[in-house]
């Protein structure tokens, strides 16, 4: 084991009508012997003016008592993964977390090989539920949120990298859920050699496929309304196998919720949040709701999809 360990868990819920959408972040750091583990929670909603406007903000630092690969412990609640789904119950003074994400369980592979960085370290990526089903509420000050089987979503990126080594200097994300179709895919594009670094996980008909060395091209930029960053306002993603090859069009862009990812202030005050923004490379990102256009050939079947929902995500590290 190294002395620095980086995990994070994303989820996510997006109603059926993509006018709210929920995310939580569930980061874990260890340093030599110590764990620390941080959470946020963000939401958004679609008002009368079509413009999603954040409803829901919330930023602990968790005192965990167990972890496994089956889930945590905290003093707060907890959060298990069992039998393809996960379960959160969380309670936070004010806030309140009770979610269920069922899923059928995805046969993915449990030992791809791993982005690596130079001598033993390495970063790595992969969906644990890639098109689950919400219920249960989440209570806050302005009121209960309650979900009914809306679609839902987690990853994991695990890392023993030190933030500042990392040479990522953008991140390309996206996932949907479309009848029996579902799909990831991570871009990371890196700060020296500007290669791409990429993978996409499709799930057709129960059947599940990988792809890495993704083709990446942006159309057109786009400069965001709320927040200090130019994003990609349409874009192309292209990738093939012997099995399998799709192309993925994304485009018309909403904003929907802006995340900094290090707004820790008033967990650690004003000097030491500075000091993680800097050794973290201050990190700013904003969640979309997108349409694509995605073609997908599996041997001799075709499947085309026109104007579909799709989540995607920019993020932008300082240098």
């Amino acid at each position: 084991m190294g002395f620095y360990e980086y995990k994070k868990w994303f989820f996510d819920a997006v109603s059926d009508e993509g006018d709210d959408y929920l995310i939580m972040l569930v980061s874990q750091v260890k340093l030599g012997r110590k764990n620390r583990t941080y959470f946020q929670m963000h939401g958004a909603r679609k008002g009368q003016d079509c413009t999603f406007r954040p409803y829901l903000k919330c930023i602990r630092t968790f005192r965990q008592k167990e972890y496994s690969s089956a889930g945590f412990i905290f003093e707060e609640g907890e959060i298990k993964f069992d039998n393809g789904g996960c379960r959160i119950n969380l309670e936070m003074g004010s806030y309140r977390v009770k979610l269920v994400y069922e899923c059928n369980r995805i046969d993915s592979p449990l030992s791809f090989n791993h982005i690596n960085y130079p001598g033993k370290t390495y970063i790595d990526w992969i969906p644990r539920i890639l098109n689950g089903q919400v219920s249960g509420s989440v209570d806050a000050p302005l009121g209960i949120k309650v979900y009914e089987k809306e679609s839902g979503y987690c990853d994991e990126v695990f890392s023993n990298v030190s933030p500042w080594k990392v040479t990522v200097s953008q991140l390309y994300w996206g996932r949907l859920h479309y009848k029996n179709i579902d799909l990831s895919f991570s871009i990371m594009k890196d700060r020296k050699t500007f290669s791409d670094i990429s993978r996409l996980f499709v799930e057709v008909n129960g059947k599940h496929y990988v792809l890495d060395s993704l083709f990446f091209n942006i159309i057109e930029r786009k400069r965001s309304k709320n927040m200090n960053l130019t994003y990609a306002e349409k874009y192309l993603i292209r990738g093939k196998s012997a099995e399998l090859e799709i192309k993925i069009e994304v485009g018309n862009h909403e904003e929907m919720i802006l995340n900094d990812f290090m707004d820790y202030i008033n967990e650690y005050g004003t000097i030491l949040t500075s000091v993680l923004r800097r050794i973290s490379r201050d990190p700013l990102g904003i969640k979309f709701r997108a349409l694509a256009n995605i073609s997908i050939r599996i041997n001799d079947e075709r499947f085309i999809l026109e104007n579909v929902a799709l989540v995607d995500e920019y993020v932008k590290f300082c240098k």
